[in-house]
């Protein structure tokens, strides 16, 4: 379960950042999407209404990989990464907002 845990933080925190930084994320309404519905079924995982074992990695691999690519090309026009970003004043209230189920604005 901690791993299950650690990768929703994984998630949340990228999701965060993404809807942080980027005055354009609505552009990205399927990574969105994606990224909140691999929160719901993480934590559907973790409160038991999903047995573990169903959850798909590689489709989390695939969410984060993109999400990586997205911070690259934001680091190459000046904007904090996730890093730098995180500890931030206020990163970590919106990193828990989404990890609790808001929805990414």
């Amino acid at each position: 379960m901690r791993s299950v845990n650690k990768r929703g933080r994984l998630v949340a925190e990228r999701l965060a950042y993404a809807s942080g930084v980027m005055a354009d994320i609505d552009e990205l309404p399927e990574w969105v999407d994606d990224g909140e519905a691999i929160l719901n079924d993480l934590r559907a995982a973790m409160h038991a209404e999903l047995d573990v074992r169903s959850l798909d990695e590689r489709r989390v691999r695939h969410w984060q990989k993109y999400g990586r690519g997205i911070e690259g090309v934001l680091v190459a026009r000046g904007v904090p990464s996730l890093l730098v970003w995180l500890v931030q004043p206020g990163s970590q209230a919106r990193v828990a907002g989404i990890a609790s189920g808001q929805p990414v604005v």
